[in-house]
């Protein structure tokens, strides 16, 4: 079973933007003011710079913006005002001039750091400009001073593009000098997966569900096996899913098509009738009539492709 196109897209936009704000504040507070400027009060933009940091993008913004587009105004403060745009999970489109105007004010004033390269290669990734990502990318590694979180974001544009095998060789140069985490670990089995290499996949999933047990991970590992002809493996693993959530029809659907392929069709018709007794849908109805076939229940295939037929003609 492989990945639709809509989760392929879900998680390499997860990927793509999965690199957290880990601006230093005494970077900001060690800029030096233009001479004559009125001194900023420190606090007050500390708490600022960890609103947004920290999510509250919203009213870190709100604290921000007075000292932006002064003239002691810094490359971080306008950095970290961009951000509270990018970060913002109701990102308004009308507000994308206002992110590239910041970022490219930071860059002007301060062209050797690489960090607000990938910031604007951060942005370009969200808005799926892929081109435009890694020529920023590119930008904040060959900076004097060079951002290594770069790799983990580039990793994700080239994953976004297809281009698994050199997504993978950078997220495994940024995890060579840095502690592996659950999403990383996530991350590199479903590079992993693309790439076919199913059974490497699976040890990651299974180490990031070590430090983190979460249903979409079980899920993915189940998919894994699934691909690697390891049926049983997969409803195994399904199984601890549907004992949390036994209303999750999906999973149901996963399992019950598992089943057919381990020759279980009985088990099979259970877990379909089950996921249509949460939600009747046209194509289970579809599936079950067909293991209804293979069993020999003529009457049952009849009335499944009936009820079938009646929900796809329905209007939404």
């Amino acid at each position: 079973m492989s990945l639709s196109k809509h989760e392929k897209n879900f998680v390499w936009s997860l990927v793509a933007i999965v690199c957290s704000v880990q601006v230093c504040l005494s970077t900001a507070l060690a800029q030096p003011a233009k001479q004559g400027a009125k001194p900023v009060p420190s606090t007050k933009l500390e708490r600022a710079f960890a609103l947004i940091a920290d999510g509250h993008v919203l009213e870190g913004r709100r604290m921000l913006i007075p000292f932006c587009h002064r003239p002691d105004t810094t490359a971080l403060m306008y950095c970290y005002l961009a951000l509270s745009y990018i970060d913002d999970p109701e990102m308004d489109s009308k507000m994308n001039n206002e992110i590239v105007n910041d970022l490219n004010m930071a860059i002007k004033m301060d062209p050797d750091t690489g960090e607000y390269y990938r910031y604007m290669a951060k942005y370009h990734n969200i808005q799926g400009q892929w081109d435009e990502a890694l020529k920023y990318e590119d930008k904040a590694l060959k900076a004097k001073k060079p951002d290594r979180a770069a790799l983990k974001e580039r990793s994700g544009t080239y994953a976004s593009l297809g281009r698994y095998k050199e997504a993978l060789t950078d997220l495994d140069a940024y995890l060579a000098k840095e502690v592996s985490t659950q999403n990383t670990y996530f991350i590199k089995a479903t590079l992993l997966q693309e790439l076919k290499r199913y059974d490497e996949a699976a040890k990651f999933y299974r180490l990031s569900i070590g430090l983190r047990n979460q249903d979409r991970t079980i899920i993915q590992l189940a998919r894994c096996l699934d691909l690697a002809g390891k049926y049983q493996e997969a409803i195994s693993e399904l199984n601890k899913v549907i004992k949390t959530t036994p209303l999750d029809d999906e999973s149901l659907v996963m399992r019950g098509r598992l089943h057919r392929k381990n020759k279980n069709l009985q088990l099979a018709v259970n877990d379909f009738s089950k996921a249509l007794e949460i939600e009747p849908r046209a194509k289970i109805y579809t599936e079950r009539a067909s293991l209804y076939r293979q069993l020999g229940q003529k009457a049952a295939e009849v009335k499944d492709l009936a009820k079938a037929k009646e929900l796809t003609s329905e209007p939404f």
